[in-house]
């Protein structure tokens, strides 16, 4: 169908790792009689970077994954010590982080690299230190320069946008590049260049104002055209959102993707209400042909009530539990689609007996004890925002409580 979320999705299945039982005393080793700064700049990956499954990295894992995500890190010299690493994500709450130690990497054979986050050389000199990409995208950054992007021989993916109306049939001497993914809104398009592009099978143009396609007839490899639009509207608690006539009739019914804290309408979701938070998320889009290639229009409506973000309450495994036994709880999943919920960034978990906290008690799994007998628990859950869901739609936390578990003897 129509893709919704401008973020490529790389949580692929991930291959079996296998790891060497010497992995962390080699790489605390390494670490002996480094400088603090050094040092640091390695704790912060364990800290801030985990691995396709989302574990935070350990010695052993960094060394055996091919997958790593990292957030609000600027120094990532330390990520050298991976051996199979092959994609790199580096994303960020701020507009512009100045990432180094990027030259440290360049033996590992990182194939795609990920951008979620400004950096401060618009021209990108660094990639040259990473010539097997096949997949680059450079986030918020707005590229200024081409000549290095341009010298990566493999490159068949790219996802920018760009300060002037560059020449892009420079992105060409290798006759690679396959797929490119622009933000027109940000960026002057040569689109004549774009047509001179001799590999390019797929375009997608992001962006309220597209320029005219019709340059783009000169194409010889084009298959398919993609330009997506998106609209932000912020409505109060209760208000119905009502799609307009005109923009149904341009590009059909719509779908809903993620109504979080929201009651989609009617079968084709001509109207959406919010029950007091979250945001609702919808799609729709028609195809046409022009000339040799399929052009693609999808308009994405992004509707949102400031206020706590909206999860639904934590559930507990029983309402009644003996002294000795595990209560289990599950929490912090999406209303409707029962999968974690992408505007939560994290959740801290308490359980509490008669409404008070237990100290240390703050995993989803709670062992009754004697303290316990006749009297009730309960798990009380606190998730916060993403930051850019936080800055751009002003939500705030919220806390709900899962019901009554009472302990028996």
């Amino acid at each position: 169908m129509f893709a919704l979320i401008k973020r490529p999705f790389w949580r692929n299945m991930i291959r079996k790792i296998t790891t060497l039982a010497a992995t962390a005393t080699l790489v605390a080793g390494a670490l002996v009689g480094a400088s603090a700064p050094a040092h640091a700049a390695a704790n912060n990956i364990y800290k801030q970077c985990t691995d396709i499954n989302d574990r935070k990295l350990t010695p052993r894992i960094l060394e055996s994954t091919d997958f790593i995500n990292c957030r609000n890190i600027a120094d990532v010299s330390p990520l050298s010590a991976a051996k199979n690493l092959r994609w790199l994500n580096l994303l960020g709450d701020d507009k512009t982080l100045k990432i180094t130690g990027m030259s440290k990497l360049k033996d590992l054979g990182i194939t795609t690299l990920h951008m979620g986050i400004g950096v401060s050389d618009p021209t990108f000199a660094f990639v040259k230190d990473f010539p097997r990409l096949t997949a680059l995208s450079t986030g918020t950054t707005t590229v200024s320069s081409l000549e290095h992007i341009a010298t990566l021989e493999d490159l068949d993916r790219l996802s920018m946008a760009t300060s002037k109306p560059h020449d892009l049939s420079s992105l060409a001497s290798d006759e690679k590049l396959t797929s490119l993914a622009l933000d027109v809104g940000r960026s002057t398009v040569d689109m004549e260049s774009i047509a001179a592009l001799p590999s390019l099978e797929r375009l997608t143009l992001f962006s309220d104002n597209a320029p005219s396609l019709e340059p783009l007839r000169k194409s010889t490899s084009l298959a398919v055209v993609e330009v997506h639009t998106e609209t932000l509207t912020k409505l109060k608690k209760g208000q119905t959102y009502k799609i307009p006539a005109e923009i149904r009739n341009r590009y059909g019914a719509f779908t809903a993707r993620a109504a979080i804290g929201w009651n989609p309408g009617t079968k084709n979701v001509r109207s959406v209400s919010s029950n007091g938070t979250g945001m609702a998320a919808l799609s729709a889009g028609k195809e046409s042909k022009l000339g040799q290639f399929w052009v693609t229009n999808t308009i994405s409506l992004i509707l949102h009530t400031p206020g706590k973000i909206d999860f639904t309450k934590p559930t507990v495994s029983k309402k009644t539990a003996r002294k000795g036994q595990t209560v289990r709880a599950t929490a912090a999943r999406d209303k409707q689609s029962h999968s974690w919920n992408p505007v939560i960034s994290k959740c801290s978990y308490q359980w509490q007996r008669n409404t008070k906290n237990i100290k240390g008690a703050t995993k989803l799994t709670y062992k009754a004890a004697r303290a316990d007998v006749g009297k009730t628990l309960r798990l009380k859950t606190t998730c916060h925002p993403v930051a850019e869901v936080k800055d751009s739609f002003g939500f705030s936390a919220n806390t709900k409580y899962s019901g009554a578990v009472k302990v028996r003897k």
